[in-house]
């Protein structure tokens, strides 16, 4: 019994961290991310890695040749912030949810889904 239960535990564990392991993020071309910004538009709210691993959240105020202009709120305080194309990694759209809260919801599911599957061991022994 306890051996079909470590096997339950590391198969679920392996089913709900695969979707995160098999995110790979390859990395995008200036062009493309230009192209990236245009299609989210003006005025919209984004997410912005750059590719020194710093993150910004902000909305788009001006795209230019080379770079795009955001607006960040810190606070009460807008600060605004020209961030060339060459120096962002990933762009988003949408401020969504942090990471935090995304690793919260897939842990708690996997315990979740852990602990239905130890009762249903457990019931029919």
């Amino acid at each position: 019994m306890f051996k079909n239960l470590i096997i339950v535990i590391l198969v679920s564990l392996l089913f709900t961290t695969s979707p995160a392991l098999a995110a790979d993020k390859s990395q995008l071309s200036p062009k493309e991310i230009r192209q990236k910004i245009e299609q989210i538009g003006l005025l919209s709210k984004v997410r912005v890695k750059l590719t020194s691993g710093e993150k910004l959240k902000g909305t788009i105020s001006a795209i230019k040749e080379d770079s795009v202009a955001l607006q960040i709120k810190r606070g009460k305080i807008a600060e605004a912030r020209e961030v060339q194309f060459i120096e962002i990694a990933e762009v988003k759209k949408g401020h969504g949810l942090s990471n935090a809260a995304i690793a919260g919801i897939v842990i708690g599911t996997g315990l979740g889904i852990i602990g239905l599957i130890v009762l249903a061991v457990a019931a029919s022994d």
